[in-house]
């Protein structure tokens, strides 16, 4: 019955949108083959503030919606953002604390409105292959870079592996040395555009 009674209280809340700290999504990659989707939101350091007094205690409802499942699961912090892998939409992360109870939710759900940060478009470039080759450890940007770029390289426990500008003119990311696994790049361009692209190096 509490366990009944603890659902009931995190679908309400999911439904409801409410939330008695802020928290962002910042960006969503949907997942098109199992757990491959990213979801990112924050930050981080909130949360911890605006819920009273520890212990804490947080879950993804529904439990399948992330890897890995369960109560409590590991958080990947990168920047004081938060990045999950996202198995299912919609999918919210609540936290609870000893002495408010639910204090934080935060709903994943297509379409959203993130704030500096936008899905791939027509004016940003797209990427191939993926999975990237070891024998042609290259990532094409088509079109090449333009204007102001930089990218951040980040595996999926959330290490910063590269954080670099894109000249001019450049046409792919040179991968030699990063081994195989998944990874997720952030490229910044123009104003406030970001576009996240996850992939593997086999």
């Amino acid at each position: 019955m509490q366990r009944f009674t603890l659902l009931l209280t995190c679908l309400l809340a999911s439904l409801c949108s409410s939330a008695q700290g802020p928290l962002t999504t910042y960006y969503i990659v949907p997942p098109t083959s199992g757990c491959n989707g990213v979801w990112a939101f924050g930050p981080y350091s909130t949360m911890w503030a605006a819920c009273g007094s520890a212990p804490y205690q947080w879950l993804f409802n529904p439990p399948s919606c992330v890897g890995p499942q369960g109560l409590n699961v590991p958080l990947t912090v990168v920047n004081d953002t938060i990045m999950m892998d996202l198995c299912g939409q919609p999918c919210s992360f609540e936290l609870y604390s000893v002495d408010i109870g639910l204090c934080l939710v935060e709903l994943c759900e297509l379409p959203v409105n993130p704030t500096n940060i936008q899905q791939p478009t027509q004016h940003g470039p797209t990427f191939a292959p993926n999975p990237v080759p070891r024998s042609a450890p290259f990532l094409r940007l088509d079109p090449p870079a333009s204007g102001s770029m930089r990218y951040s390289l980040f595996d999926m426990a959330g290490r910063n592996l590269r954080d670099e500008p894109l000249p001019e003119g450049v046409s792919h990311i040179d991968l030699h040395g990063i081994p195989p696994g998944e990874y997720l790049l952030l490229l910044r361009y123009e104003m406030d555009g970001l576009i996240a692209h996850r992939f593997t190096v086999q």
